[in-house]
């Protein structure tokens, strides 16, 4: 059995192995931290700061 590609699929193969990257570590918990509370407390996190949210725009699971 042969298997043929595309052409636009194999480009497209190809750019996702030229630009795959991983995400850093902070672009991974910067997203979470900012939503919890603790976290405003532990670092006395205040509105103007880079990192803050705003209360209501901050996810909360339960």
């Amino acid at each position: 059995m042969e298997v043929t590609y595309s052409a636009s699929y194999i480009r497209l193969h190809q750019q996702c192995i030229i630009h795959s990257y991983y995400l850093s570590q902070d672009q991974l918990t910067k997203p979470v931290i900012k939503n919890m509370d603790d976290f405003y407390k532990a670092y006395d996190i205040k509105k103007g700061d880079k990192m803050y949210m705003d209360r209501q725009d901050r996810l909360t699971i339960w």
